[in-house]
Order: C-alpha cells, then structure tokens, then sequence
C-alpha cells in the first residue's frame, strides 16, 4: 500500500507546492508511482510546475477536485465519479519505470469559484456521505501508487481538512522563521491529532515532518541559528513518532531546511531539473533530502547523518538493481508449488541479497515476452520446477531454456532444476549436466507434508548459498567506496591523451601546435526527438482536426519548449542510448572526447554529472576480439573482452570500477567507429556490445559510425536510437572560425578576431566552399589554410593537397637532403594505399618500417644492420613529426583521420596510375575514389571527366550497384570546379540522376540523386519560363464526403472552373533568388500597401531561410516565404515575363491537385508513406522537388502532397463552403487568415489530403510553408 502525503502551510508564499512538485518529480525519476493532487481549490496551479511539459490550455479544461467533490454533494443517487478520468500524465525527463500523474483542482471555466464557493462540508459529510466517497478514494489511490502528494490550502478550512485529517498519513508541515507561520501549524497539528482520533475508521497516528522553508542561514546567521534553536523547541512533539532518541531535534531542522534562492522566487520552476541536486545550498539538494526521507518511510535517519549519498541511493528503488536475480521456469499448472517454494525463498529475501522473480510480477500492459528476456539475461539462479507439463511446454522448451542453457555455458547463470512430480526426466539429455534435487531423484511431491516443506527448506538454503558466494557486498557493507567516484588516476590519463587537438598548422620554427580541446569546441546538434513528440503531445491535445492544422504547426512553435534541434550531449542525458550516425569529418570522435574530458573534470552538462565515460574505440576493439577469439577458438561474453581491451591501451580503469557504476545505472559507455569495423566480424561485434547494453539497460550508451558502419546489423539491433548529425549552420561555423583563431593566437586576440571576421567574410562570397565548412574537420583544415595563406581552397581535394604539401614541406624540406619530402610522401602515399588495400585503420610499427622499405631502399654498400638502423631513423623522424599520424596509447598507429589516410591512398593510385575500377564496387573505397577523381580534375581536366564518364556508363547489371554508381559518378562530378565539368559528362550524369529518381530506388538515394542535380544544374527549374501543366476547363468534385472528414471541407459539391495553368512544382529557391538578387524587396511596385508596410516594419529583405543550407539549395521549394513575399514575386514575374501569374485560388488548387476523379490523394485513393514527403516518410525536412515520380496528380504536378504547405489566394472562411460560388469561387472577401493546402514534411497523411484546408497568419514565415503559381490563359 502506498503512503498519502499532504504539504501543508499556514500561510502562503513559503515555497509548499514548489516542494512539492520537485519531490514529485525526484519520487518519480527514482521509479515510484507518483499521483500530485491540487486540493488548493481557493489558489489552484499545481500544473503551471509542470508548464513545460503539458497543454496547459487543455489541462485546465480537464475535471479535478472540485468536480469529484461537487458530484457527491449535488448528485447523491449517481454512481461516484471516476477519479481516473480526471487524471493527466506529466511526461519529464529521466522517468523511465516511475509514473507521474495529476489531477488538478478543477476544470478552470466561469463556474469554477462557484463551486468552490458553494461547497458545504457539512452537507458533503452528513447528508450526502461524503466520508464514504473520501475515504474509498483514499483507499485507491494507496492501491494504485506508491506516494500520494497533496497540496493542501493555507490556513484552517473546513475543505483543506479533508486532506490534513482524513487523508494523509503523513503532514509534510512548511513553515517559515514567521511568528503566524510558526504557530499556525502548530495550531493545525493539534486540530489535526484530535480530529483524527475521531474518525470512524481505524487508522494509524498522523506523523507530521516539520519543513523550515525559504530558510537563510548565510547572511543572517546569528538570528537563524536562533530561530532552529527555537522550532527545536516548540515543535518537540511532532517529532516523537519518527525521530530516533539519538538524533537531536537540531539536526534534523538542520537537514531538512530548504534554503532561500532568491532565483526561484520568479516563476514556477523544477529546481530539481534546471539546477540539479549536487549543489548543498541548492533547493535541488533540499528536495532530494525530502524525497529520500518520504522513500525511507523516515526510517534509515542515522545512515542519513553519516552517509547522505549511500542513504539517497537507497531510497532510489537501485538497491533491488543490484539483487542477485532468481529466475523460477514453471509450468502455470504447477503454480501452487511454485507459491510454496517461494515462500520458503521469501524469507531470505530480508536477509540475503537476491530478487525473486517469477512471470507473476508482469504488471498488466507489459510486454510479458520482453520482461522474460530480460529476466532471464539478468538472472543468476534459474530454478526449474520440473514435471511432465514442465517438460511439455512448448514456450519453455524453446524460449526459456536454450536462453538459460547459453547463459549457463558462459559461466554467467547457474541452473537448479527441482523434480516436483513424476514425469521421464531422465530421457532429456541436458538433464545429465546438472545436479538435481532432491538428490535421490524422488519428486518432492511424493513426500508427506512435513518431507514437502524440509525439501523446501533444503533447496531455498541451497539456492541462497549459491547467491550468497556470487553476490558483492552491499553498499552498506561498502560504505566507504563512493559509488559516484572517479578514480583520479583515470582522469588523468584522460586529460594527458585526449584534451588536445593537434590542428595541422605549423608554428614559424615547424612543430605541430596543439590546441586545447575545450577551447575549440563547438555543440554537435541533431533532430530533437523530443521536439517530435511535444509537437505530437500537442497536437493530440488539440484534438485529431487541429492537429493538422497549419496554424497550430505555426504558431505552435511559440510554445513549444523543446529546439527542432538539440547538443547531443544535452540528448544524451536524456537517453539511455544514441546510435550516432555521421560522414567522416562530422566530429564523431571529437564528441567521444569531449564528452570524457568534461565528465572527468566536472565540467558536462548535469545530467551526465558523476557517470563514468568508458572510451571504446572500435579500430582498437576490435583486434583484440580477434586475437582474444583467437585464444578461446569459442564463443566470448563482453566482460573479459573489454578487460583486454583496456589493458592493451594501457588505460587506468579496471573491471570492479566500471562493474560499480553500472551496478548503480552511472556508466557511459562511448563506442566509436562501427565502420571501422571489418565486415566480416562486424556483426557479431555488434551482438556482444547490444547484448551488453541490453543487459546493462538504465545506463547510458553512445554508438557512432559512419553510414555504410550503420547500415545492417547495426541498424537492426540499434535502429530505434539512430540521431544523425546535424551539419554545422551558419552560427556555429562562425563560432568555431573565432574560437580557433582565438585559440591559436595566444595572446594576439585582436589580430585573431579581424582574421576570424575576414575569413567569414569570404566564405559568403565562395558558395562553394560549403562543403568544406558544414563539418568541423573541413572546417579546421579550411581554417588552417587560411591562417596560412590568406586564401580559401577552391576545391576539397586541391584543399587535402595543400594541408599535406604545407606539412611536408615545413617539416622535411632539407637542402641538404633535397629528395626528403618526395620520399616520406611516397612512404606516406603506399602506406595508405596498403592499409585501404587491406581495410585498416591501424598499423604497427613493423609494418611502416616493411612499407618503408619498399621507398628507401639499400644502398649498395650499407651493411645490414646500417640499413635498418637508418629506416629505424627515418620512420621515427617521420611519425612524430609528419602531422598526419595519431599514436594510440596501445602502440599502434592510424592517420589522424580516416579521410586523410583516404586521399593519401587517392595520391597513390594517380602518381602509380592505377586501374581505379578495381576497387568501384567496394564501398570502402568510395571516399578515396572521389578524392582521386578531384585530383585528377586539378591538372588533367579531360581525364577526370573521362574517369566520371566511365564510371556513369558502367556496365553492371545489379540495379542496386548500378545506381550507387551513378551517385558515386554524379558526386565526383559535383565536387569538381563547374569550369572543369564537361558539358557532354554533366548531361549525362544529369540523365542518370533523372532515370535514378524515376527508379524503384530508395527514398534516400532519390534524394541525394536530387540534391546533386541541383548542384549540377537542374534543367526541370526554369527561372523566366516556369515549367507548368495545363488544367482544363469544367467541373469537378471539391470538398469531402467522408464521416470522418472535417466540417470545413464540407459540403461536397461539384464546382466549375475556367482553363488555367499550374506550376509542375512548387516555386524553388532557384527561382525565387532572381527575385532577391533583382531588388524585389527594395522594390515597393511589386508590392502591396499592407505587404509593404510589414516588410518595412519587420526590415525583411530576403527569405527567412536564404543563407540556411538546410533549406535553400537550388531545387528545394523555396521555405520562409510569407504570402505577402509570395504575392510580390508574382509581380514580378509577371512584369518580366509579359505572363500573368499569381497564387491560385484553392479551388483551383484542388482540382490540379486530385483532378476529376476526386482523388483522396494526388496518386488515388490510398495513402503510402514512400509516395510523398510528409512526416511518415521520416525525413524531417524539405526535399528537391520532383522526387517522388508516383506522387503526380492526373494533371501531371509533383508534391502537392507533402514536402511543403503551398500559399493560396483566397482569405480563409471554415465555413465558407456552405454558401460559396460554384463557379470560379474566390473566397472570402476578407479574412485573418490565407488558406494554405497540401500538407508538409512535418504534416501526417490526413493533412496531406487534397481536400484538406488549413490556413495560416500571410505573416508566417515557416519552414515548412511554400507555393506554387498559377498563370492565366
């Protein structure tokens, strides 16, 4: 049964409700069920806490209190109300297992404060028997939770007594260092016990915990010492039912003060969550306090003294993580046995630490399946209760014991299989590898009653022994360990290894100069899941209509909460686990690092305060799987496989500290690099380290990788946590510009900020340098570079050509040895080679000295032993010092990053001029084939575009390998200079981009197809000439039908219209830049007086979206429009063109749209995910246009489904249908609002219907609102 807890306070504005919700919220991360009731019906807004959280608008509609209470009085004869009706879930952060619900004072409407008003206690008690009513209620809710909050009124209320008499089993009491506050709950307490002994139901002594609040004890210390001394005093008799007698009054006050933070004092906030709960002087920390005493049952105080955080983590529901598991397999036939044996087990709960577990404890809704596997994993003593329904059961033959078996070969799991009836045991074979009991094969059950129980006994100490010799000690035994600590020497370690960046810039005398991590160190951002599901929270809020109603996705925006992005170290303290994807150069492993150093030293984000961060680089990893694979020519768990991999690096960590975090839910484990994994063992990698989190689950996971890494196996087991990187936007490409120039200036900060500000100058004047600058490794070498020279690379190849000729050059180039630099480049070059030939990422030393060899060879009078002394030499001049190699602390050696080990491999196969095709269908060598593509296109311009043209016109047959092809071929070409394109190979690459996307390919490989055409020039976009579909005159069926269609699409009705043209696509960025670079916005004619007007109030001079390479490459439809920018471009075009075009009306709209037929959708009656962009297709942003070929409506136009909203002419009516023209209709003759149709990216199937109407303000400017033009005829 769970404990009821009223907070109550004489008098307001002491900090009661925020206590209480912030140990709601604490109750709830520690994976109790939590209910908070806001029985403050004179000041109601327990909810306004959890604001960031909820639909206020929605929750104050919901019934509460007041309704449940008002039911009783006024309607005697009907059936109570159901108090589970009134109740709304709060969804936080961190609660994983725990429950958080409320139920709030009452639906706020205009009759709220008369019911409140109207409420007699003396009819709610006498006449209408109300106790009955309360006291039913409390018996639920002490069924259904494990804590009940209530917030009580102030003062002394004839209402306010039902929740300080009849209700609570404890009074949490708020008072503050105020002679009305102090007395008046004393005063209360008193009213209270006596009230209570009154009751005509049995219960137990009200226990009252007295809270000083908004307590300073910093700058008045002498008077708040004297005010402790005081409540000490006074308040002595509410202590004596709980406080021990060792324990004096002074030092409880002490502990359970909350102090005054004058920050909290504005607004309603979580303390807890936004300030966290380290800091001893912050609320967060005061709460915590509270929380654990109320989890405690206030009992433990003496643990509380001398050990909070072993005391806080006991009242954190972790203990029962680090039981030994007892896995019961039975037969449901037999659960009576099953009932007595663990009976016999349960006494030895109290005294040895292990967990009982059986399929019982599937709480209803569980997966049950899922609770087994997981049950069995964590499990170490699997009793089987053997008998001939055992033996026959087909889940336990063949889900539960082979599960058990592989365990128990692994050493993992010890099995104790019990004969409890007669069945033909001995003909199962795994039988013959166990010991059974009892001993002499007789079943237990053939014993008289007394044999039954002592064979019970026998088996339950058996079983407890085994637990015992395999359980650690408990906390409490190990108090002296800090579970929470890091062991300073691996901090260390960390910070000596990895707090620096060697940024490949040379200092006036040659060396690297390193740069402290920290320094240069900008937030990696991805799509906020959390985004998605507030906007869907919201969404079902507002109801199935609103939801896909582009004003509330508009102005929508403006309460949510949660970024459309978001760091994803901030996501990672909110998830258990990230399976991170990025291309090479994105800053993967930067994060890793950042991530440990931050950890170690104090500095993360809070949530991921006192977790330990355990590195695995997987290019390490998994050579020591191979050579431990190796040794045990068997199957290898994930213990001992990480214990080899952290001796082998040498790193500082042993098995007891990490097994300690984990067992208390504080581990971060970091694995890097899946695709530097080699194929063959990729996958079972895979399985061990998704066993591992599996049965590690409460702990924190980061699994980065590249794409082709992600793909598979992975994406399989870790699919549901895939994040992908965001590319840098323009802030942060700013940001990291200035931070590097700072950080490698030391002193000069003035000569940095002006050369900072001059490179961003030029990269907004170099387009295409942006494919340098939206990842941090391209960005820093750009950087280094223009440090240098004071220039930008024109080409991602000439840029990897000049860093590596800088390095070499600076550091090698000696006149007296003038072949130096050819030299260590050559060895640099078939190194790279070599490793690609053999997909490494490593190397030892003997290695590079065998590579060595084959570029420097004998001379023909060096004796041996001078030879290799020499290349001894050479080599270590070389790794230290060429600025292209990082040593691990293992000893083998990788390039500083795969990208340069990839274009040193490209240099190899142009200066040996190698047959490139033998290395096309491999995927690992698609970054060095268009590395070796763009230096070929830097001197020899016509084979570069022969090497492309061969490559677009393969010869494969495998559709799959022939269209990766032709993106391998198209990406080479899009990387090279557009002066260096020959115009007969960018046709054709063109042409199979185009046959590509009118392919059955994948949406992703559609959409990269149509992203480089836009870079190559996509001949579907015509600037002066939009290309458009004829709609011919006549009739056609507008509006909808259907049930479930809404009111404002209603009623159908054939509607005529004239000939008109329509846009083929939605208007793109493409075409609507020559309206921004013409000086349309600066050009008052296009626009109208209310357009012009709002232009020039809002200082609007171009799209929202036009510098965000999100948004605006070329064929993407053109985002951030306003319907007055949309208007004025029509203008425009028409002044230049002689046609006349404007928005079309949404009648004319729809029919272009779903045609004569009165399709549902463009394409027919059914909706499909793969035919359109909306947010079932899961891209979550705009797409080029035109890459859906099966989304054409009858008239032949693209994306009028999904991809963007498209402005429409008419101002919106909802029920401007009902009295419209049938001809030609225009819409209403004013408005607030413009009609907008056809759905986005971001809108689900219903609003991409073609008779779906929405509106939205002809201010909006989102991304995710567009339009497309009709021209008259």
């Amino acid at each position: 049964m769970g404990q009821i807890i009223t907070f109550y306070s004489y008098k307001g504005g002491v900090g009661r409700t925020m206590a209480l919700a912030n140990i709601a919220v604490l109750l709830a991360q520690w994976r109790y069920k939590i209910l908070i009731a806001d029985w403050d019906l004179e000041a109601p807004g327990l909810e306004y806490f959890f604001k960031d959280y909820l639909n206020l608008e929605a929750v104050t509609q919901q019934k509460g209190i007041i309704d449940l209470l008002n039911h009783v009085s006024n309607n005697e004869s009907e059936q109570h109300p159901k108090w589970r009706d009134c109740l709304i879930n709060v969804s936080l952060p961190d609660i994983k297992e725990g429950t958080l619900q409320l139920i709030t004072a009452g639906k706020r409407d205009e009759m709220y404060f008369n019911k409140v008003r109207n409420l007699d206690v003396n009819t709610f008690y006498i006449e209408k028997n109300g106790g009955i009513f309360v006291e039913n209620l409390r018996n639920e809710w002490k069924e259904a939770y494990d804590f009940v909050l209530i917030d009580s009124r102030t003062g002394i209320t004839d209402y306010g007594g039902i929740c300080t008499i009849q209700l609570p089993d404890i009074l949490a009491l708020l008072f503050t260092a105020m002679e009305q506050s102090l007395k008046g709950i004393i005063e209360l307490t008193k009213k209270a016990f006596t009230a209570r002994q009154k009751l005509p139901v049995d219960r137990l002594r009200l226990v009252s915990i007295p809270i000083p609040s908004k307590f300073d004890t910093q700058k008045e210390f002498e008077i708040s010492q004297e005010w402790l001394n005081r409540f000490a005093s006074e308040l002595k008799g509410l202590y004596a039912d709980w406080l021990p007698r060792s324990f004096k009054r002074r030092d409880i006050l002490e502990i359970t003060k909350i102090p005054y933070v004058p920050y909290f004092s504005f607004g309603e906030k979580l303390a807890v969550l936004e300030q966290g709960t380290n800091d001893p002087v912050g609320l967060g920390y005061a709460y915590e306090t509270l929380a654990a005493m109320l989890a405690n049952n206030l009992e433990y105080l003496e643990l509380l003294k001398d050990d909070r955080d072993l005391y806080i983590w006991k009242a954190s529901k972790k203990e029962a993580e680090g039981k030994s598991g007892i896995f019961i397999s039975y037969s449901h036939k037999d659960e009576v046995w099953k009932d007595r044996l663990v009976s016999h087990l349960g006494v030895l709960q109290q005294e040895v630490f292990l967990d009982v577990w059986d399929d019982r404890r599937i709480g209803a809704g569980e997966d049950w399946y899922q609770k087994i596997k997981e049950t069995l994993i964590r499990a170490r003593v699997a009793v089987l209760l053997v008998s001939a329904d055992f033996l026959t059961s087909k889940f336990i033959r063949s889900e539960e014991i082979p599960s058990l078996l592989e365990r128990m070969d692994r050493e993992e799991l010890r099995i104790y299989p019990v004969i409890l009836k007669p069945c033909a045991w001995k003909h199962v074979k795994w039988f013959a590898r166990m010991n059974l009991r009892p001993k002499d094969g007789k079943p237990i059950s053939s014993g008289n009653v007394h044999q039954i129980d002592a064979d019970l006994a026998t088996i339950a100490d058996e079983v407890a022994a085994i637990i015992e010799s395999k359980t650690p000690k408990t906390l409490l035994e190990t108090s002296s360990i800090d579970p929470q600590k890091i062991p300073q020497e691996y901090k260390d370690w960390v910070r000596e290894y990895y707090s620096t960046i060697s940024y490949d810039q040379l200092a006036k005398k040659g060396e690297v100069l390193p740069v402290q991590l920290l320094e240069v160190y900008i937030p990696l951002e991805t799509a906020n899941p959390f985004h998605k599901a507030e906007m869907l929270r919201m969404s079902k809020a507002r109801g199935e209509e609103s939801r896909l109603v582009l004003k509330d996705e508009l102005e929508g925006e403006a309460d949510l909460k949660e970024p459309a992005t978001i760091d994803l170290e901030a996501l990672l303290g909110r998830e258990d686990c990230i399976l991170l994807r990025g291309k090479a150069g994105m800053g993967k492993t930067t994060l890793i690092k950042h991530l440990a150093n931050t950890i170690t030293g104090g500095s993360c984000q809070s949530s991921l305060r006192d977790y330990l961060p355990v590195m695995v680089f997987l290019k390490d990893f998994w050579l020591v799987y191979r050579e431990e694979m190796t040794k045990s020519r068997g199957k290898i768990s994930f213990e001992p496989l990480l214990k080899a991999y952290l001796e082998k690096i040498k790193c500082p960590l042993n098995l007891a500290v990490i097994s300690y975090f984990l067992q208390h839910n504080r581990a971060l484990f970091m694995f890097d690099g899946l695709d530097e994994i080699p194929e063959g063992i990729r996958d079972d990698l895979v399985e061990l380290i998704a066993d591992f989190q599996f049965e590690n689950k409460g702990n924190r996971f980061l699994i980065t990788g590249r794409p082709h890494g992600i793909a598979g196996r992975p994406h399989e087991r870790f699919g549901k946590y895939l994040c992908e990187i965001e590319y840098l936007d323009d802030q942060r490409i700013n940001e990291f510009i200035r931070k590097w120039f700072r950080a490698v200036s030391g002193k000069a900060t003035g000569l940095a900020d002006t050369t900072a500000e001059d490179m961003i100058s030029d990269i907004v004047f170099h387009e295409h340098v942006s494919v340098f600058t939206q990842n941090p490794l391209l960005l820093a070498a750009v950087c280094v570079l223009y440090l240098a020279g004071g220039r930008i690379p024109e080409q991602r190849a000439d840029l990897y050509d000049r860093i590596v000729e800088n390095l070499l050059w600076r550091r090698f180039h000696d006149p007296a040895e003038p072949e130096k630099v050819d030299e260590v480049r050559e060895f640099l070059m078939l190194l790279a080679f070599e490793m690609q030939n053999k997909n490494l990422k490593t190397f030892e030393v003997g290695d590079g000295l065998d590579v060595l060899k084959r570029i420097s060879i004998k001379k023909d009078n060096e004796q041996a032993n001078e030879y290799q002394r020499r290349i001894k030499h050479l080599f270590d001049e070389i790794e230290p010092n060429c600025g292209l190699f990082n040593r691990l602390s293992g000893g083998e050696i990788e390039f500083t990053h795969l990208t340069f080990q990839e274009f040193m491999a490209a240099k190899q196969i142009v200066y040996m001029d190698l047959d490139y095709n033998e290395f096309l269908v491999n995927d690992w060598w698609a970054e060095t084939i268009l590395l070796y593509t763009g230096l070929l296109s830097l001197e020899m311009r016509k084979r570069s575009n022969n090497v492309v043209d061969a490559i677009l016109n393969t010869k494969q047959e495998d559709e799959k390998i022939k269209r990766r092809l032709w993106l391998l071929g198209s990406r080479a070409l899009r990387d090279f200079q557009p002066s260096i394109r020959d115009d007969h190979v960018v046709a054709l690459a063109r042409k199979k981009l185009y046959d590509l996307i009118d392919s059955n390919a994948s949406l992703e490989e559609r959409f990269e197809a149509g992203e480089i055409v836009g870079v190559l020039g996509d001949l579907r976009i015509k600037v002066d000439n939009l290309d458009m579909v004829l709609v011919k005159e006549g009739k056609f069926m507008r509006g909808s039908s259907e049930d479930d269609a809404f009111s404002r699409e209603k009623p159908q009705r054939e509607i005529y219209l004239d000939d008109f043209m329509i846009g083929k696509y939605p208007v793109t960025n493409e075409e609507f830049k020559e309206f921004v670079d013409d000086g349309g916005y600066k050009r008052k004619e296009f626009w109208t007086l209310e357009g012009w007007q709002w232009r020039e109030e809002n200082e609007i001079y171009e799209p929202e979206y036009l510098h965000d390479r999100k948004w605006n490459a070329k064929n993407f439809p053109v985002v951030g429009i306003s319907w007055f920018e949309a208007e004025a471009y029509a203008n425009w075009l028409s002044k230049r063109t002689g046609h006349r075009y404007r928005l079309p009306t949404e009648a004319e709209w729809e029919k272009a749209a779903r045609g004569t037929n009165g399709f549902k959708y463009p394409w027919g009656e059914h909706f499909d995910n793969n035919l359109c962009n909306s947010f079932e297709s899961g891209l979550f942003r705009t797409s080029p246009v035109g890459i859906f070929p099966k989304d054409k409506s009858p008239y032949g136009c693209f994306d009028m489904a999904g991809n963007v909203w498209e402005w429409c002419s008419d101002w919106y009516g909802a029920d401007y249908y009902v009295n419209s023209s049938d001809r030609n209709p225009k819409g209403p003759s004013d408005g607030a609002n413009r009609v907008v149709r056809g759905g986005s990216w971001y809108a689900r199937a219903g609003g991409c219907r073609s008779a779906y109407r929405s509106y939205g303000d002809p201010r909006d400017r989102a991304d995710n609102l567009g339009f497309r033009f009709l021209q008259e005829l």
